[in-house]
């Protein structure tokens, strides 16, 4: 039986960081202070707006800007590529991510979500880099 040797993607690795550096984080960031003040349709409502408006958007312009870094394409071929994954990743970050904010705004304290979402965003990222790499 013969080993097989696995590559690290270091390149992968390094435009996750710059997307997530960016894109990810100063995104969110904002987005998670509007939503703590506004309470239009309560948790639910919270949710709702989270994952079927904000996702999509939000979702489209990492994987826009993935495809743009690891591919170096043109602008359209991008578009193009990033509409092609998108209902996939939606489907099943909705999978993931639904009841994750579910959980997080009912159950975990308000000093505690950062942290419970940033345990959730490392088993998330595992999932989109399978994701990516299909």
């Amino acid at each position: 039986m013969s080993k097989k040797s696995i590559d690290f993607d270091w390149k992968g690795l390094f435009i996750l960081l710059l997307i997530t550096t960016f894109y990810v984080v100063p995104v969110l960031s904002k987005f998670f202070a509007f939503m703590s003040t506004w309470t239009l349709g309560g948790k639910v409502g919270n949710v709702a707006f989270n994952q079927f408006v904000f996702s999509p958007v939000f979702n489209f312009g990492f994987l826009a800007l993935h495809t743009g870094l690891s591919s170096g394409d043109n602008i359209s071929t991008i578009v193009q590529t990033a509409l092609k994954i998108l209902p996939n990743a939606l489907f099943i970050s909705w999978l993931f991510w639904i009841p994750q904010t579910y959980i997080t705004v009912t159950y975990v304290p308000g000093d505690m979500q950062l942290l419970f979402g940033s345990a959730c965003g490392l088993v998330w990222n595992i999932i989109l880099s399978f994701i990516l790499s299909n």
